[in-house]
């Protein structure tokens, strides 16, 4: 393998850096800037990072710079779908993304179509609001398809879980989704990003 994926600690999407570039500062702890958002990464290459071993993306130390170190890339050539966890509040259920924005949030039987595509979890969760957060996919020209993930200003807040990490989303953060990311959604439900 040539290519090495890290995932920046400030926007959490993934860029790439050829293996041999990384190779020549073995040992040493050194800045590289992400190509999406610019900002600087600490970054110490070492065997895991080389090896593709993976590390967590997120530590929730904003002052730690090597919190969002990580290795592997998944890319979305199909569309995924949504699975809420069965816990005290809800069944399972799962929910075919679309194209676009996909409005997540707490079932209203009432409620009216706003032109984006609606996913209402049947749950006893009164801290889930009923738009809680939205999964925008977008298609990229390669065929493959982003999954970018924001909350709407609910009342609990949404939560992005990587592995053993976790992220309090703000009104302004937008976070790139991989397969079997989860995200929490008020008291305790969770949401899983499947492969449909």
């Amino acid at each position: 393998m040539s290519i090495i994926n890290i995932i920046c600690q400030y926007c959490l999407r993934d860029f790439e850096m050829k293996r041999l570039t990384l190779s020549q500062y073995w040992g040493k702890t050194v800045k590289i800037k992400c190509k999406h958002c610019r900002n600087l990464n600490t970054v110490t290459i070492n065997a895991e990072l080389m090896s593709g071993a993976v590390k967590q993306p997120y530590s929730g130390d904003e002052k730690d710079s090597t919190k969002v170190l990580g290795i592997g890339s998944i890319s979305h050539y199909v569309l995924a779908k949504v699975r809420v966890v069965r816990n005290e509040f809800n069944d399972q259920q799962d929910f075919n993304l679309q194209e676009g924005d996909n409005i997540i949030g707490r079932s209203d039987i009432g409620q009216a179509s706003t032109g984006a595509h609606r996913i209402a979890i049947m749950t006893k969760d009164t801290r889930m609001s009923r738009k809680h957060c939205k999964i925008t996919v977008s298609k990229l020209p390669d065929g493959a398809y982003e999954y970018v993930l924001a909350d709407l200003g609910s009342t609990n807040g949404t939560f992005f879980m990587r592995g053993e990490s976790r992220k309090h989303l703000d009104s302004y953060d937008k976070i790139m989704l991989k397969m079997d990311d989860k995200i929490g959604l008020g008291l305790r439900s969770e949401i899983i990003i499947k492969p449909k």
